[in-house]
């Protein structure tokens, strides 16, 4: 009962939710890239960029040429701290010229990232990445999906395809990836040397004691005076 782009936005919402110390920037692309959200550790801003993705109509065309180029660009200037993948998820394929198979290679070298395509057959007709039987992989050459395939395949940095046919299928593409996207991540957090705060709270105590003390001192000087002026008199 639920549709394509609803069973890829629960997947990935538990994606996030499991991952939730990654820093992880959301990027959906139809003619154009929406960087909705960049790299972020919270989450919440991830799950909520998904929600929106949800509604009205989905984007028209796929042009995954400046979807890849724009997520590539996020990377710049930012310290490699661990593991780094594009992860796409699209229904179809893009026609990439020269130049931009060159851009997209030396981009995915330059920022040393992963490239994870999730791979979805809208149905029996949509051509197959993973060959059949003994068929040739390039059998269908013309079609965009392989094309693209067989220019990731041609990369100097890791690639790994995935296709699926249904919410099972997709689940466990988003499960390998999680296992194999599980080394350790370093990232630099500033939190105080030590915590003084109950050594400050002890003394703000004594303080407060000692000014009772004297307040209670200055009290019974005052009656004591006025006791001593009233018997004089």
């Amino acid at each position: 009962t639920e549709s394509k782009g609803e069973i890829v936005r629960r997947l990935l919402s538990q994606f996030v939710a499991r991952r939730p110390d990654d820093r992880i920037a959301f990027m959906p692309f139809g003619t154009q890239p929406l960087p909705v959200v960049p790299f972020t550790r919270h989450g919440e801003l991830i799950q909520a960029g998904l929600a929106a993705a949800g509604q009205g109509r989905g984007l028209p065309d796929t042009r995954l040429d400046r979807g890849l180029l724009a997520a590539i660009e996020e990377f710049r200037g930012r310290p490699y701290a661990g593991s780094r993948i594009v992860l796409v998820v699209s229904d179809g394929g893009a026609v990439l010229d020269e130049p931009t198979r060159r851009r997209v290679a030396d981009g995915l070298r330059r920022e040393r990232i992963g490239l994870y395509w999730i791979y979805i057959r809208s149905g029996p007709n949509s051509p197959s990445l993973l060959g059949d039987g003994e068929a040739p992989l390039g059998a269908y050459e013309s079609t965009e999906e392989l094309a693209l395939h067989r220019f990731f395949l041609s990369l100097s940095t890791p690639y790994r395809l995935f296709q699926t046919d249904d919410a099972q299928a997709m689940a466990q593409a988003i499960a390998e990836i999680d296992r194999q996207q599980n080394f350790p991540l370093s990232f630099h957090e500033r939190v105080p040397r030590r915590d003084f705060s109950a050594a400050c709270f002890a003394a703000a105590l004594l303080a407060c004691a000692g000014l009772l003390a004297v307040h209670a001192l200055r009290l019974r000087d005052w009656r004591a005076g006025t006791r001593a002026r009233a018997e004089a008199a």
